[in-house]
């Protein structure tokens, strides 16, 4: 059970990393509001939180 936490939390990651990596590269251009990208990685930013308080929990009880 724990893994599959792991696994799922693991992939939550992966799309915030992706997510992120679409802010930087977007950043390059002239025409990329930047309002949405800051919205966007305010976003990425509460969904690590959230992913890290779920590792802190599943870690706890093992």
């Amino acid at each position: 059970m724990v893994l599959d936490e792991f696994h799922e939390k693991i992939t939550e990651l992966d799309k915030v990393e992706g997510a992120i990596k679409v802010c930087i590269n977007s950043l390059y251009s002239e025409d990329t509001p930047k309002e949405g990208v800051a919205y966007i990685l305010e976003m990425t930013n509460s969904k690590i939180s959230t992913v890290k308080a779920d590792f802190d929990k599943i870690t706890t009880l093992n």
